[in-house]
């Protein structure tokens, strides 16, 4: 090789190690090279996390979110597709209230046989509040369908579309 081969190799070698540099001038956006500017890293998200899922309301008033096993088969991904697509139609929703329902009503002890009544919500979730301060109750849940847990005592059952909306920890009534 001559000199002019190893220059022009050492140019290139040099601007494709430093090129990157120029990424953590990007303004706003700008993270830490290399994995911040993939789109699920950088781009910028909204304040409130929208998530379907499955809830159990005891007696008086408290909740428990029901794992996606009582009601649906599969992964946690898939269970997730599965919960929010039924979610979005009231036949299947109330269907499925209804299977989480007769499953959590063959539980005789522990946290599930208090349980009386199933609801299938679509909770808006404050990123903020649930990653920072550890808050975990959404800002709102919007009813798909409830039901009543066969055998048990029931409670006032909301409507499809109902906002229930939470406040420091309580749900805020209206």
């Amino acid at each position: 090789m001559n000199k002019t081969m190893v220059t022009l190799l050492s140019a290139a070698l040099t601007f494709s190690i430093l090129a990157p540099i120029k990424e953590g001038w990007r303004g706003v956006y700008g993270d830490s090279f290399p994995m911040s500017w993939y789109p699920m890293f950088s781009k910028p998200r909204r304040p409130l996390e929208r998530i379907t899922y499955m809830v159990g309301v005891y007696p008086d008033e408290k909740r428990t979110v029901i794992p996606s096993t009582y009601f649906v088969r599969g992964p946690m991904n898939q269970a997730r597709r599965h919960v929010a697509k039924y979610g979005r139609n009231s036949t299947k929703s109330m269907e499925l209230c209804e299977r989480a329902a007769k499953r959590i009503a063959k539980a005789e002890t522990g946290r599930q046989s208090k349980i009386v009544q199933v609801r299938l919500v679509r909770g808006s979730f404050s990123r903020e509040d649930y990653f920072g301060r550890r808050k975990k109750l959404p800002v709102v849940d919007y009813v798909k369908a409830a039901c009543d847990v066969p055998g048990r005592d029931p409670i006032d059952k909301p409507n499809r579309g109902t906002a229930l909306k939470y406040k420091k920890g309580k749900r805020v009534m209206e």
